[in-house]
């Protein structure tokens, strides 16, 4: 995590890496703690929707597309809660309190990516697990990681190449 924060204060504008800082930190922190005990933590939630609101604060993100992008995050969590509902299952309100943060500071367009790359991740871990471990539809797995994964991809990629949103919606990479 040091040699990402010394890469990032010595490529990017102060107020970038410091959001890129706090993100990668948190976004560490939640993948360690949720694949060792099924939990994602309030406090990196808090810090991510803080860098949010630095990003909002600093220009990097317009209030109206962090909204849009919430707005999206509540798309994808209405997926994640539903099969828990019909199953009378605990909720995973850290994913869906994690898909929220992250949208606030990557905005829409951002978010269905993370979210899209997150869910075929998932899917292609879980697909692979079941060669090992046999398939079954009652085997969880965490969402987190998968969402932290994607979101320093996609967010990385925005600090690197301001115009990824362009590349990504006309398909030129």
């Amino acid at each position: 995590m040091i040699l990402f924060s010394v890469w990032a204060f010595t490529q990017l504008e102060y107020p970038q890496a410091l959001q890129i800082s706090l993100l990668f930190f948190a976004l560490i922190g939640i993948t360690m703690v949720d694949l060792a005990k099924w939990i994602i933590p309030n406090i990196f939630v808090l810090v991510i929707f803080l860098v949010g609101i630095l990003g909002i604060s600093f220009g990097h993100i317009s209030i109206l597309n962090s909204l849009q992008g919430m707005g999206v995050a509540l798309i994808v969590s209405s997926f994640i809660l539903l099969p828990q509902f019909i199953n009378k299952s605990e909720y995973a309100l850290g994913d869906v309190k994690l898909s929220l943060a992250v949208a606030l500071w990557l905005g829409w367009i951002l978010s269905v990516y993370v979210f899209f790359l997150a869910s075929i991740l998932a899917t292609l871990t879980w697909l692979f697990m079941g060669i090992f471990k046999g398939y079954s539809n009652k085997r969880s797995l965490q969402f987190g990681p998968f969402v932290a994964l994607s979101t320093l991809i996609f967010g990385i990629g925005r600090l690197v190449d301001p115009q990824l949103i362009t590349h990504l919606l006309t398909f030129r990479f």
